[in-house]
């Protein structure tokens, strides 16, 4: 929530969020499939989401927002990637991925400036849902995590935490992404 409690913290809708693909270890169809859920995301939440291309640099958990030597003079963009547990402890045990962000305060209002989604590449052997990879439906999830949104209860929601046949966003999950996309402006970022 923001500083005074008044409501989410979320990304600025006057400016795009920048992402990026290593695609290590990944599907080949891995940065298609990253840009189609961003363009899902786009959609559902009226921000505009621009996939960059690809990045050589490694998935960690905790990552620095602001990488001028790779990244230029700007908040690093999002990073999308396979990884496992071995380089983010975090994904041991039954976490098929994690997202990540980060936030600055500007004027007593706090804004997503850079993140990361990691998917666990133990994903990749698990068995497809309906005509997807399960991957797919954990990429949808963490997205969803990565605008903002939290675990819910209900089972017929993408964003529950267990895994289920409900492989992309519905109308709860919609619900909440369309609000998370009407944050205060900060185009000075």
């Amino acid at each position: 929530l923001q500083p005074d409690g008044s409501g989410p913290i979320t990304w600025s809708p006057c400016r795009p969020i920048h992402l990026v693909v290593n695609d290590d270890g990944a599907p080949a169809s891995f940065a298609d499939a990253v840009a189609g859920v961003a363009a899902e995301v786009s959609a559902a939440t009226g921000l505009v989401l621009v996939v960059d291309g690809g990045t050589d640099e490694a998935p960690v958990l905790e990552r620095d927002a602001y990488q001028p030597d790779r990244y230029g003079d700007r908040w690093a963009p999002v990073l999308v990637a396979f990884t496992d547990a071995g380089s983010v402890p975090y994904l041991d045990g039954q976490v098929a991925g994690v997202a990540n962000t980060y936030r600055v305060e500007l004027n007593g209002v706090a804004h997503l400036v850079s993140g990361s989604v990691l998917l666990d590449a133990d994903v990749l052997d698990a068995p497809a849902i309906g005509e997807e990879p399960a991957w797919r439906a954990v990429l949808r999830h963490e997205m969803g995590h990565l605008m903002g949104l939290d675990h819910v209860e209900d089972p017929q929601q993408l964003m529950n935490p267990v895994t289920t046949s409900v492989t992309t966003f519905q109308d709860g999950d919609l619900t909440g992404l369309a609000a998370l996309g009407q944050g205060a402006c900060a185009p000075g970022l």
